[in-house]
């Protein structure tokens, strides 16, 4: 730090040089270069645990729905005819698994999202 007199009181004031101030800004540019990398690491592991989360959830909600339906798995959805409830997708195969293990994992069938009849999140409580 270099001192200097300064104006025409003989205030003290004191400063930085630019050398000084070049090697603090390669310091915080050196560790943002370093901390990067691992925060987009972390974010991958978020990801892959929030993945790996709804997985696990499908796969209970698949778990109840064969233990309350007799050992009986879901319609895989374009099995069979097609049902005349309407002309929306969703409405055709309400027995598809996109419609019956949706409520076990606390989320709107499909036929209620497609629809609009449902928000798209979670069931309200």
């Amino acid at each position: 730090m270099v001192l200097s007199l300064r104006g025409n009181a003989g205030v003290l004031r004191r400063g930085f040089t630019l050398m000084e101030v070049l090697v603090v800004v390669a310091i915080l540019i050196i560790l943002i270069g370093i901390l990067l990398p691992s925060l987009s690491g972390a974010r991958e592991n978020a990801r892959t645990v929030v993945c790996l989360s709804n997985l696990r959830q499908w796969g209970m909600a698949l778990r109840m729905y064969v233990g309350d339906h007799r050992s009986g798995l879901p319609q895989e959805g374009e099995v069979g005819p097609a049902h005349d409830l309407g002309d929306r997708p969703g409405n055709r195969y309400p027995s598809a698994w996109y419609n019956v293990l949706p409520p076990y994992v606390n989320l709107p069938r499909y036929c209620e999202i497609y629809d609009g009849t449902r928000h798209h999140g979670p069931k309200d409580s």
